[in-house]
């Protein structure tokens, strides 16, 4: 392409948003790529530098996605390979080439790095004890690195698990699920000996994407908090009870407009609030509050009275019908209990309220309740066998002078 037809083209992308979208898009792509390389490269300095003669420095970071099948042809004869344990019981591995092996290897246990090639020879345990304290403590550098960067959950949480001494297992114990694969090109030094270092992780995306089976979880969970959210918020119808008494049925189909009906006086100090169902929340005792008749809960939401005056705890289901904090005076009363800051809490004495009973008791005067006047003469007749005794107020116990009855 001649320089006219780049001009043309650019031009062009200038003169078209979707091609200035995907510009703006591949640059803070590129930006982003930029930005974790160097992460990572200085991570791995730094990880190197914790080691006395230990001079070594990632040349390239290189990110790719990758399958199961993919990660499991990585996996050479003689390479290095370990498992990590992550968040969420996820497994990563790490992959040592037979180089970059044996120069993590010497710097720990001689604290210098040869030039000389080393030889062929299979990992052991010994290995990977002596190089699981560095793999860990890359991890560790390169979360710090990334704190804040979209990559950082990809590489947060991942600590040395295992030491795998035979690649063909990794079909078996990782997951089928789609990975991460970072490669760093690895230098020694100056020197001519370079390695390569692969870390593959499960693809952070993947693995909090919800499956099917969390899916229903978190569906029946919403539905769960839906639930109680709108059950909680439903209204709660309580009555206040002054007191039940128990009559005829004669006397109560006789009842007319007017008549009284007697309440003992324990009524106003122990009413109790019920449901619908006639159930009892809690005990109460009535009278007024700024002007408006109130009642005050003399026990504990979830704790009745008895008919004993005994306290006991009502069924959760009742319970939490008085979860919430109930009050008439407003947050600035003072506390009830104590003859000082006891409230003005007497009955109501009717002036500005609509009750029918003031009306209906409005002039009643208190009945004569005095014995009506008896006559009693002609009670006693000639044949009463009672007429011959003498009265009431003779002694019959007197006795005369001398001594005789």
């Amino acid at each position: 392409m001649d320089q006219a037809e780049a001009e043309h083209t650019n031009r062009t992308d200038r003169q078209n948003p979707l091609a200035r979208m995907a510009t703006r898009a591949r640059a803070a792509a590129s930006a982003e790529s930029a930005v974790f390389e160097g992460a990572v490269r200085v991570a791995f300095g730094r990880m190197a530098r914790s080691r006395r003669g230990l001079d070594a420095t990632a040349t390239s970071v290189k990110m790719s996605a990758a399958s199961l099948a993919e990660v499991v042809d990585i996996a050479e004869p003689g390479m290095f390979l370990s498992l990590l344990d992550g968040a969420e019981d996820q497994i990563g591995l790490v992959l040592m080439c037979h180089n970059l092996m044996a120069g993590l290897v010497e710097a720990v246990t001689t604290a210098r790095v040869s030039d000389a090639v080393p030889a062929l020879r299979k990992p052991t345990r010994t290995d990977a004890a002596l190089l699981a304290p560095l793999i860990d403590l890359l991890f560790q550098q390169i979360a710090q690195r990334l704190d804040g960067a979209p990559q950082r959950d990809q590489f947060d949480g991942y600590v040395y698990s295992s030491f795998l001494d035979d690649p063909r297992p990794l079909g078996v114990l990782l997951e089928d699920v789609p990975y991460q694969i970072v490669r760093l090109a690895v230098q020694f030094g100056q020197g001519p000996r370079e390695g390569s270092l692969y870390l593959i992780l499960p693809d952070a995306a993947f693995v909090h994407e919800p499956t099917g089976a969390s899916q229903n979880d978190a569906q029946k969970e919403d539905w769960g908090t839906r639930l109680a959210a709108t059950v909680t918020a439903s209204e709660v119808q309580l009555d206040a009870v002054l007191c039940r008494m128990q009559m005829k049925l004669s006397a109560v189909s006789t009842l007319t407009r007017g008549d009284v009906l007697c309440l003992p006086e324990s009524a106003l100090e122990a009413l109790s609030l019920e449901t619908l169902n006639g159930h009892v929340v809690a005990k109460a005792r009535l009278g007024q509050a700024r002007g408006q008749r109130a009642v005050r809960l003399t026990t504990q939401p979830g704790e009745v009275l008895d008919d004993h005056d005994v306290p006991f705890t009502l069924p959760v289901s009742a319970a939490r019908v008085l979860s919430g904090e109930i009050s008439f005076a407003g947050d600035d009363a003072p506390a009830y209990g104590t003859a000082d800051s006891a409230p003005d809490f007497a009955l109501p004495d009717g002036d500005g309220l609509d009750a029918p009973y003031d009306a209906a008791l409005d002039g009643m005067s208190t009945p004569d309740m005095a014995a009506p006047e008896m006559n009693l003469d002609g009670m006693f007749t000639p044949d009463d066998p009672m007429a011959g005794l003498q009265d009431a107020e003779s002694d019959p116990f007197s006795t005369n002078a001398d001594g005789v009855p």
